[in-house]
């Protein structure tokens, strides 16, 4: 049962789970330490859009070449 003490407490993350587990390596506590140091959702976020940005304009591109005369789109030519 919880006591009214424990109750009050903010729940932990994974990562502070991770971070005070005695089965995890102090090597890979230091790797998370690292990555997550350097995971700036904002940033994160940011590259994501523009990755998807550039996916986009790649699809749109694909559509605007034309099909070699006398084809439908998807055939390929007859050898």
């Amino acid at each position: 049962m919880l006591t009214r003490e424990a109750s009050k407490k903010s729940p932990k993350t994974p990562y502070q789970r991770l971070l005070e587990s005695p089965d995890v390596s102090e090597e890979s506590k230091a790797e998370l330490t690292r990555r997550k140091s350097g995971s700036d959702p904002v940033d994160l976020n940011n590259r994501l859009n523009r990755a998807i940005e550039r996916l986009l304009k790649l699809n749109r591109e694909k559509d605007t070449v034309k099909q070699p005369s006398g084809q439908e789109a998807g055939q390929a030519e007859a050898v």
